[in-house]
């Protein structure tokens, strides 16, 4: 008798939710903001750029970043 085939279970996804705090899904129009953001700031992403290991710099620019989005608590607390 041949063995049995495994199946994959399929996940549950979770429904989007609207009540603050249990979302983590972002609008297509923040999602585009964070997209212009690291395109315009190739010292995230390439070696070449002068400015790729300064810290700081990332740091300032991305907490920044997130006061304008409107979240200033998540700015306080990022690092890279």
């Amino acid at each position: 008798m041949p063995p049995k085939k495994q199946v994959a279970k399929k996940r549950k996804t979770k429904p989007e939710s609207d009540s603050e705090g249990g979302d983590e899904t972002l609008s297509v129009d923040i999602e585009e903001k964070i997209a212009e953001f690291f395109e315009a700031r190739p010292f995230y992403y390439s070696k070449a750029d002068p400015d790729y290991k300064n810290k700081e710099r990332r740091n300032r620019e991305l907490s920044e970043f997130a006061v304008n989005l409107g979240n200033s608590q998540t700015g306080n607390f990022i690092a890279i």
